[in-house]
């Protein structure tokens, strides 16, 4: 009955977006007569601007296959977080395992380590500081002009961490003239929102000042079977401020600052099963239950502060960039969400770290224009993740052991990593003639990591023997390191382009990303503290790219239609993959290079304004992404050729929204939209033994998003009504195997499975009222 319901509810929503489509086609003479009597509505779209040189630019005449958000997009389809922007972008991917670890995955780089000694291949930048890492990679999406989503290396003019692409946020700067912004949500699950920004001068047309607040409530709206109550609830607020200081014409100064308060309530982990094991009848495998034994918080603090400044003189505009972050987060949940907690993990994320970027930019209006530059980061990072154990006696791993119960004990994992990163770049693109221009640029790469790791072991039963000698339990044996490495990479790129009439752009490029190597708690596999010592400090290699790229941009119809189209393909070495494998020995998670890995694919993003009251939107992206030289580990079967974790073949999110004003409401103006998302099928390990019943729920089917708005004539008052996932699609995002975990003696070799499942957000809907002042 309800999979029937479900089905009959998709067809209803797609059914009235179609609807509207049709009604508004329908409804064209009368429009014209009414776009007669008010304001003319928008004939061309806008030009969208792009800051992927170090300077900005049109992102129809900028070699770089780069997606933009504007402010305008992100409020009318309410792009709140990370989720809602990767559906947005060709070949991207967005993870959130909770707030404390969140991953970007672009063009097939890999996601699934949240070590301190690790990096990952997506970074995130705003205002052009870096953000920490996984506790500080899902900002609050207000009060901003822009996102930019750059796929491929960047590896010459952003640098560090960027082998995948980098997304750079751009918020509103402080103004000279008064304003503000006051926004009211309220929306299912008793989700309320509050968010509101003022700006104006404070010193003549010297000082302007900025201050924007959030503050978000939402109820535990996932349901405990087990215990009661509820869980994955929202209780945060965050707070940006911002002066600017201008004390002359060619001198700007941006001082900024913001803190997020974050005591939500705990994360939710959810199963996904084919079977009813004997130890844990009546489990519940939805995503709006869970479980476990325990509901949990979640205690994060993210914080920073930043200064930039401009400086325009003869030879061109100094820009300097002083960041600092830090991530506090305290983190209880249960591993496996299942009755009798039987692994309880404590998150800790400690993360402070200062960068410093100066850079010297040519002026604009010349032949061989150029950018060049150093870039410092010191930051320290501490993670840790005690686990306590408490396997039932009638469990399927006592009874494979044959060694009697296993009893409680605690592993503990400490890790603290302090990295240094040093460069200098630089990039200069020369015209030959105004039509045919090349650019070449490089940056050159040191890092260094240091730290410390520890393994330790308490347990109930201190007559157990621990070590020496092969890993009887879930334990081995303890350990600690301490270790220091460097690295160096040189990163170039090179870029010929040719726009052979002001309406066509074409390109091609070839680049280098780089990405540090790194160190883990891959030691816990050792089964003597001799071992699990040189593991911990053994550093996994680094990670390279060569990407090469061919696209064009097209502007046409009186700049009515955008349609950009780029080729690319990537070669890896030594990719770095982090997988959890387990097995009679318990579950070991550790970190590899694969020996080559390849990226290909086409991306195709598109906007088009065909009448005055129609705007569409399409982007399509296709990728095969494989591992070439992969070679098996302890035994295990080789990984080549195998598709590379979290790459769907097939991405496809189309829009159309239909805007006109109407004279009775006093030349205010009523738009109908929505958005639909698919994408294929993919694999959670590189093994790609995913069972086919998980695999086939990683498909998105169908997502669509739909949004009606009133916006008054003078742009002061909005009103939004919007629904999320409206055909309540329920794609797995995730998934581990821990069938182990809930079985019994009885029925140790089941046909089926029990995952871990992360699943896409659950349909809701709202309404947003925004006073402009």
């Amino acid at each position: 009955m309800h999979v029937q319901q479900l089905q009959g509810s998709r067809q209803l929503v797609l059914g009235a977006s179609a609807a509207v489509i049709a009604v508004a086609l329908a409804a064209t003479p009368a429009l014209a007569q009414q776009r007669q009597q008010t304001a003319s509505a928008p004939t061309r779209l806008g030009e969208l601007v792009v800051t992927a040189e170090r300077r900005q630019t049109n992102l129809q005449v900028t070699p770089v296959a780069a997606t933009v958000l504007t402010s305008e997009k992100l409020e009318n389809q309410r792009i709140v977080n990370f989720a809602d922007l990767a559906i947005n972008v060709p070949n991207m991917t967005f993870t959130q395992f909770s707030t404390q670890e969140s991953y970007f995955s672009i063009r097939g780089t890999l996601i699934n380590n949240n070590a301190a000694g690790y990096d990952e291949a997506v970074s995130t930048f705003i205002d052009d500081v870096p953000v920490t890492g996984l506790g500080d990679n899902n900002p609050d999406l207000f009060d901003l002009a822009s996102i930019e989503v750059l796929r491929g290396p960047q590896g010459t003019l952003f640098g560090r961490n960027v082998t995948g692409g980098a997304v750079v946020i751009h918020t509103e700067p402080p103004s000279f003239t008064f304003g503000g912004k006051a926004e009211g949500t309220y929306g299912s699950h008793n989700y309320a929102q509050f968010r509101g920004l003022i700006t104006g001068p404070l010193v003549a047309d010297k000082l302007a000042g900025k201050l924007s607040l959030d503050i978000t409530h939402e109820d535990n709206w996932v349901k405990n079977v087990t215990i009661g109550g509820g869980t994955g609830g929202t209780n945060l607020w965050d707070l940006r401020g911002q002066l600017l200081w201008r004390p002359s014409s060619n001198l700007d100064v941006l001082f900024g600052a913001d803190y997020l308060r974050d005591r939500s309530g705990g994360y939710a982990t959810r199963i996904l099963g084919t079977y009813e094991p004997a130890l844990f009848p009546n489990l519940c495998y939805t995503p709006y239950c869970t479980n476990q034994n325990f509901n949990g918080v979640q205690h994060r603090d993210v914080g920073g502060a930043m200064m930039r400044i401009n400086w325009t003189t003869s030879i061109g505009t100094v820009t300097s960039i002083t960041g600092w972050r830090y991530v506090d987060d305290f983190f209880p949940n249960d591993l496996l969400g299942d009755p009798l907690d039987q692994i309880f993990a404590i998150g800790k994320v400690n993360d402070r770290q200062i960068t410093q970027e100066v850079r010297l930019a040519s002026p604009a209006n010349q032949r061989l224009t150029w950018v060049v530059g150093g870039f410092f980061l010191y930051s320290i990072k501490r993670e840790g993740n005690p686990l306590t154990f408490s396997l039932p006696a009638d469990g399927f791993y006592p009874a494979v052991l044959g060694e009697g119960p296993i009893p409680v004990f605690t592993e503990n994992m400490d890790q603290k990593v302090k990295s240094y990163d040093y460069a200098v770049f630089g990039e200069g693109v020369f015209a030959f003639t105004p039509q045919i221009k090349l650019t070449v640029g490089a940056r050159e790469t040191y890092e260094k990591k240091s730290g410390d790791s520890l393994v330790t072991y308490s347990v109930t039963n201190p007559a157990l023997p621990l070590c020496p000698g092969p890993a009887s339990y879930f334990f081995n044996c303890p350990g600690a390191a301490s270790y220091s490495h460097g690295w160096s990479a040189f990163t170039p790129r090179a870029i010929l382009s040719w726009q052979p009439v002001p309406q066509l752009y074409l390109y091609a490029s070839a680049s280098r990303g780089f990405k540090s190597g790194g160190y883990d708690l891959s030691g816990q596999s050792g089964t003597t503290t001799a071992q699990v010592d040189q593991l911990l400090a053994t550093p996994f290699r680094p990670e390279t790219v060569w990407s090469y790229e061919v696209g064009e941009k097209f502007t046409g119809f009186e700049d009515r239609l955008l349609f950009d189209l780029d080729f690319f393909r990537a070669d890896y070495k030594d990719l770095q993959t982090n997988q959890i494998t387990c097995g009679a020995g318990g579950c070991i998670s550790f970190t590899q290079n694969a020996a080559g890995a390849r990226t290909q694919g086409i991306e195709l993003d598109a906007t088009a304004l065909p009448t005055d009251w129609l705007t569409l939107g399409l982007t399509y992206a296709y990728m095969d992404a494989k591992f070439t030289n992969f070679p098996g580990v302890n035994g295990s079967k080789p990984n080549t050729g195998n598709t590379i974790p979290y790459s769907p073949r097939d991405q496809v999110h189309a829009s159309a929204e239909v805007h006109w004003p109407i004279a009775s409401l006093g030349g205010g103006t009523i738009a109908l939209g929505g958005d639909f998302t698919y994408h294929s099928k993919i694999f959670f390990t590189n093994a790609n033994d995913t069972p086919t019943f998980f695999v086939d729920h990683t498909q998105w089917k169908d997502i669509v998003n739909l949004h009606a708005s009133f916006e008054t004539a003078d742009h002061k008052w909005k009103l939004l009504l919007w629904g999320k996932n409206v055909t309540n699609d329920h794609p797995l995002l995730h998934g581990a195997d821990v069938t182990a975990f809930y079985q019994s003696v009885t029925d140790t070799s089941p046909p089926d499975y029990v995952f871990l499942a992360k699943w896409y957000p659950v349909r809701t809907f709202g309404v947003t009222l925004t006073h402009n002042f």
